[in-house]
């Protein structure tokens, strides 16, 4: 019984040993689990640097693949902030034409205003006048 459940303790640890360097602990060999095949490990290693950055490449958080994604989360503010300035300039000269049109309007109302007063007068004096 107690050697039954030493040798599943020990073939869980060997499966754990095993499962790091990427192979299965049915074979048994132990020179794997010593040296570790180099050639596979590199390979098992550029595979998982690759997916790891295509992951990272799908998520945009920039954790693995040289700031590329801060670099454009970067771009992005300064364009933003760009657009935002462009955005406050542009009202501003809205507001501005606004209110000079606005001004320009009561001008025009009030000279209208005294012309038809001038008018007006001339047309009454003329009529008092030719009457």
């Amino acid at each position: 019984m107690i050697s039954g459940f030493g040798l599943l303790f020990r073939h869980s640890i060997m499966d754990l040993n095993f499962k790091f360097q990427g192979e299965s602990a049915s074979d048994g060999d132990i020179t794997k689990l010593v040296k570790g095949n180099d050639d596979d490990d590199d390979d098992d290693d550029d595979d998982d640097d690759d997916d790891r950055d295509d992951d990272d490449d799908d998520d945009g958080n920039g954790d693995d693949d040289g700031d590329y994604e801060d670099d454009d989360d970067v771009m992005m503010m300064i364009v933003m902030m760009m657009m935002m300035v462009m955005m406050m300039m542009m009202m501003m000269m809205m507001m501005m034409m606004m209110m000079m049109m606005m001004m320009m309007m009561m001008m025009m109302i009030d000279m209208l205003k005294k012309l038809f007063v001038t008018l007006g007068f001339f047309m009454c004096m003329k009529i008092i006048l030719h009457n």
